[in-house]
């Protein structure tokens, strides 16, 4: 069917899910214009069904500016409806809804159901109130005392809610899994300055999702699969998947999750099954989800059935077919490298014997829209191909900085420093704080790749330099570059994720070119850092004044 009318506004467009939709909307008529925040042409656009592209401001970079465009956006021309598939658009456009929903309809959950979905904790609660199983968990806010670790170990700390923002800016918090008390006791330490947090016990079994659609609380139809690879192999998104026939017991547990939510649309309900057939539920995902391309391929079309919907078309109840294997092959392929170092050479190999037989899916290939596939097969060759360069390229930075380390260069044209670490709380934040104590005549500033802004320092390192009591962290995007900047990282990985030129802080000084990261680590593992990013900035300061005569 061609493609006629307005068009669906269907975001995030480099996810794999969000081609899902667009071919799912397209087969029916329904043309989709695809936004997307990057510089590049974003998978979803590479689709017959794509009839445009929509540049924007990047949520997770600037939230008020994101939903300011989309604002104009809509009110400029009509749409069918906005489509958000990942929490960064989708919970800017919730906060928003009264203004948007003005101006198009919304492929998004009602507020208060969402809101749950959202918080680990509070779904963690729901559940149980419904009566569906969950690991042992706890969920720690503010003022709660750490929670008994013996009881929950081994287990995982995980932020409240995956995404956040401070003010504009949003950050991603990952999980942090831990064998030992004294593990999850750091993984704490490490995740509580940042918000909420929930601890939960790990339990066996293999990951299985049941994707769910429902109409005010009222399930209408689910699809199950299996996850045969996760990204990271101790656990992650999904790389290999197969349906599977929906188990009796996860059927009854899905229609009580979504008549005690009241929830309208569709949503992924992740589980852990034992063997015994035990199984727990881990978080709801109330969105679509990233395995979205295996449960459309086998029938269970969640995308149109959501948008029909919400903009009031005809939709009639799927029947999905088991058994079908896809794979998100660029992912999958991140997972070969980490089992190669990690797995038996055996399985690995007999892993890879069924993706070169061909017999499964993937994830962006399809016989009536080929180009997607052609453009991901592409990626896929040039990483392959790219491996051996890269190596040579980390070997020429090792040898570079290790030549800057015998022969310091003069830094006659420095007009600021900028020291760079992950979260910009212990390293990055004490080489700022020592150069400007010695040095305050010159402008000094710190960032990190990783950080959450406003974070405070670490209480180590403010116990070790106590005017860092003051500090706050920064993100490497709210410092921008200038003329006459000199940029200093802490290992050759914070290197290569920079964009341009940067120094190591140890070519100035220190046991060592690199600077490791001692948060989450032991007590006894941040003297010996402290101490290097200490000589380190002395030893940058000399070559400073040096350059000065």
């Amino acid at each position: 069917m061609k493609p006629t009318g307005a068009p669906a506004l269907v975001l995030d467009g480099a996810q794999p899910a969000a081609l899902a939709v667009v071919r799912s909307l397209g087969r029916r008529g329904v043309p989709c214009l695809v936004g997307h925040a990057g510089p590049e042409l974003p998978l979803a656009a590479r689709s017959r069904y794509a009839v445009g592209l929509w540049r924007h401001p990047d949520p997770a970079l600037d939230r008020e500016a994101f939903v300011a465009a989309l604002a104009a956006r809509l009110a400029a021309s009509p749409v069918a409806a906005v489509v958000p598939v990942t929490d960064w658009s989708l919970v800017p456009i919730a906060e928003d809804r009264a203004r948007l929903g003005a101006l198009a309809p919304l492929v998004i959950p009602p507020a208060q159901p969402l809101a749950v979905t959202l918080s680990k904790g509070r779904t963690a609660q729901m559940a149980q109130a419904a009566g569906v199983p969950i690991p042992p968990t706890v969920a720690v806010g503010p003022e709660d005392p750490d929670p008994d670790l013996r009881r929950l170990s081994p287990g995982v700390v995980k932020p409240d809610q995956s995404k956040a923002w401070a003010g504009a800016l949003g950050r991603h918090r990952a999980v942090i899994p831990y064998e030992t008390p004294a593990e999850g006791a750091r993984a704490l330490a490490r995740l509580r300055p940042l918000g909420p947090v929930v601890v939960q016990a790990r339990v066996p079994g293999a990951g299985v999702g049941v994707g769910v659609f429902a109409v005010a609380g009222e399930l209408k139809f689910a699809f199950q699969y299996r996850r045969l690879h996760e990204v990271p192999l101790s656990g992650g998104g999904s790389s290999l998947r197969v349906g599977e026939p929906l188990d009796p017991t996860l059927a009854r547990d899905a229609a009580a999750l979504v008549a005690t939510l009241g929830w309208d649309g569709a949503a992924m309900l992740e589980y852990k099954v034992a063997p015994d057939g035990r199984r727990w539920l881990i978080e709801i995902n109330g969105r679509f989800w990233g395995a979205l391309p295996l449960a459309t391929a086998s029938g269970a079309d969640f995308p149109w059935a959501w948008f029909a919907h919400v903009t009031g078309r005809p939709w009639t109840t799927p029947r999905p077919t088991p058994g079908l294997r896809a794979r998100e092959l660029t992912r999958d392929l991140e997972w070969f490298k980490q089992a190669a170092r990690a797995l038996p050479a055996r399985q690995t190999a007999a892993e890879l014997g069924r993706l070169l037989r061909g017999r499964e899916a993937w994830d962006t290939l399809t016989r009536d829209d080929p180009a997607p596939a052609l453009e991901t097969a592409g990626q896929v060759l040039h990483d392959l191909a790219g491996l051996p360069l890269r190596r040579l390229r980390r070997q020429a930075l090792r040898r570079a900085q290790a030549r800057l380390r015998a022969h310091p260069p003069r830094l006659a044209h420095v007009r600021r420093v900028v020291f760079v670490c992950e979260g910009n709380i212990i390293r990055s934040a004490l080489a700022e704080a020592l150069a400007r104590q010695a040095a305050p005549e010159r402008a000094w500033a710190s960032a990190g790749l990783a950080a959450w802004p406003g974070r405070p320092a670490h209480p180590t390192v403010v116990a070790h330099h106590p005017p860092l009591g003051t500090h706050r962290a920064r993100a490497v995007s709210q410092v921008p570059r200038q003329p006459g900047d000199l940029w200093i990282a802490m290992t050759f990985s914070q290197l290569e994720r920079l964009e341009g030129p940067a120094h190591l802080l140890g070519v100035y000084g220190g046991p060592a070119l690199e600077v490791t990261d001692p948060d989450g680590a032991p007590a006894d593992a941040f003297p010996p850092v402290l101490a290097a990013v200490e000589a380190g900035v002395a030893g940058l300061l000399a070559a400073l004044a040096r350059s000065s005569r």
